[in-house]
């Protein structure tokens, strides 16, 4: 009997110890199950969409640096809040960059400006050419694709005479290579490979900075014409909810400011989508460093 005994002893005895690991890898108290976790990037759009390769650029970094696992899905607006926790948006947060909510915290990845491309034949040389087109001439449609369109950041005074008219990209691609329109503008992912083949050359970027391409050199700002500029670039990245318990906030906070920030293949990589690498969290808000 005392064998048996023993033996009932030493198996409720380790029963407690894995249900103690258990508890201590689920956390006490407030404490969330980040060991235990994964969480869903949910990314708007379909596979192999310009939103999912820039997530999937980001998320190698993120895998690397987090403790826990991170899921892909598709076919949530990002304009929307997270629901839960462990349910984040990626994609174009400019909406949230735009108007801060207490609701989600906001990281920043890239900034994706506005750039304005003619074909090589084109009349319109240079940026300042735009300026010379008489305002009653027919030659003053301007095709925009929507992600620029939407965004505005072609609203420049000095163009106000121009009719900028949303067109789906591939036809203003096609239009602009073409030289039946004077110039195009879109988002610059839109246009770094048809730069790069020489099929259109870049005028300019809508925004108040240089952007460099590889492969193909360095766009003028259009500050440089029209000084005090305000550009309104699309912003890429991640929104977690308010939700979010405060160790994975912190930690990922950390994560995005030091490991996402020192990422060589992810500076290299904006330089040659045309992006603007910029890290930040929560631009906007007080003490927090605002997109260059």
């Amino acid at each position: 009997m005392k064998t048996k005994a023993l033996v009932v002893s030493a198996v409720i005895l380790c029963f407690s110890v894995l249900v103690c690991a258990e508890g201590a890898r689920e956390g006490t108290g407030n404490s969330p199950p980040i060991l235990r976790r994964e969480v869903r990037l949910i990314i708007p759009g379909e596979a192999g969409s310009t939103q999912d390769q820039l997530i999937r650029a980001v998320l190698p970094v993120l895998e690397n640096s987090l403790p826990f696992s991170v899921l892909v899905e598709y076919g949530i607006d990002s304009s929307r809040s997270p629901g839960d926790q462990y349910g984040w948006i990626a994609g174009n947060i400019s909406e949230h960059v735009d108007t801060p909510s207490p609701d989600v915290h906001v990281f920043v990845a890239f900034e994706i400006p506005v750039v304005l491309a003619a074909s090589p034949v084109s009349p319109v040389v240079s940026f300042p050419d735009i300026f010379l087109i008489q305002q009653d001439s027919s030659f003053l449609v301007c095709p925009v694709t929507p992600g620029a369109m939407r965004r505005e950041s072609t609203a420049s005074p000095k163009l106000s005479h121009i009719r900028f008219r949303e067109t789906e990209p591939v036809s203003a691609l096609k239009a602009a290579i073409e030289a039946r329109v004077p110039m195009m503008a879109a988002l610059s992912v839109e246009l770094t490979e048809v730069l790069r083949t020489g099929k259109l050359k870049a005028l300019a970027t809508f925004s108040s900075s240089p952007l460099r391409i590889e492969g193909y050199g360095t766009v003028p700002p259009v500050d440089y014409w029209e000084k005090g500029y305000s550009p309104k670039p699309d912003y890429f990245g991640i929104l977690l909810p308010d939700t979010v318990s405060t160790e994975i906030l912190e930690m990922f906070t950390e994560v995005w400011m030091k490991d996402i920030s020192g990422s060589g293949d992810l500076r290299a990589y904006a330089a040659e989508r045309g992006l603007i690498f910029n890290p930040v969290v929560n631009p906007g808000e007080t003490g927090t460093p605002s997109p260059r």
